[in-house]
């Protein structure tokens, strides 16, 4: 069993969200889903807002939102650094509902004042967490 597992790691700059043994784990990159199992080759990709779902070495699966950032799979270990890392029990669904409506809104005015990017990455942010709270644990 123990050529079967391999250590993940998620940390973002507020936490370390998760530190297990894993049996496999799949997670969000800027171009797809990829998918690790142990002994995968050393790797270095961006990762995007996205779910991130593991089985731990006891079966168990667990999913979490990941926020932009990287991976790094080197040695059997695999280390997410992003933005944030929420389970969905963390979510706060009304919150996100509102920074939805907020980031539209700033969509539609079209104004030289409205960072495009900050407001479409809002959006995308508030979509995958109402997406994991309404998906539940």
């Amino acid at each position: 069993m123990a050529d079967k597992v391999f250590k993940l790691e998620v940390i973002t700059p507020e936490r370390s969200a998760v530190d297990a043994e894993v049996t496999s784990v799949q997670s969000t990159a800027t171009d797809g889903m990829m998918g690790v199992l142990a002994r995968h080759a050393p790797l270095i990709a961006a990762c995007a807002v996205g779910p991130l779902r593991f089985q731990g070495a006891d079966g168990k699966q667990t999913e979490l939102l990941v926020g932009d950032g990287f991976v790094e799979i080197l040695d059997n270990h695999m280390k997410v650094l992003g933005e944030f890392a929420e389970f969905s029990e963390e979510i706060d669904s009304e919150r996100a509902q509102a920074s939805l409506e907020r980031a539209q809104d700033r969509l539609k005015t079209r104004s030289s004042e409205i960072d495009q990017a900050r407001a479409e990455g809002s959006l995308r942010r508030a979509m995958a967490r109402l997406r994991m709270a309404g998906r539940g644990s």
